[in-house]
């Protein structure tokens, strides 16, 4: 919750790596989250399946396989069940999973 005050501090965060999620959509705050992914002292790597807000402040994006496209297992937030996930599609170019 308090991402946009620690990452505009320029002694905090000289680096950031985001994967799969997009503050610039989600996190409060945005006025001054947005200033901070726009310091030219902040190096931002994300990995994502889709251009986002967030990707446009990055120096380097990543392609991400999305959930269709990989083998894995989940586990629930609720209960005590495992799952599979089972890959449908082999992934586009480069993406690689989580």
């Amino acid at each position: 919750m308090d991402l946009a005050p620690r990452l505009a501090d320029i002694n905090e965060f000289k680096a950031l790596f985001s994967w799969n999620t997009n503050p610039l959509a989600s996190a409060p705050n945005q006025t001054q989250l947005r200033e901070a992914f726009a310091r030219e002292n902040l190096f931002t790597v994300l990995v994502d399946c889709f251009a986002t807000d967030t990707t446009t402040f990055a120096d380097i994006v990543l392609p991400a396989a999305s959930f269709l496209e990989f083998d894995d297992i989940m586990f629930s937030y609720f209960h005590l069940h495992v799952g599979t996930q089972a890959k449908i599609n082999e992934p586009v170019g480069e993406c690689l999973p989580n």
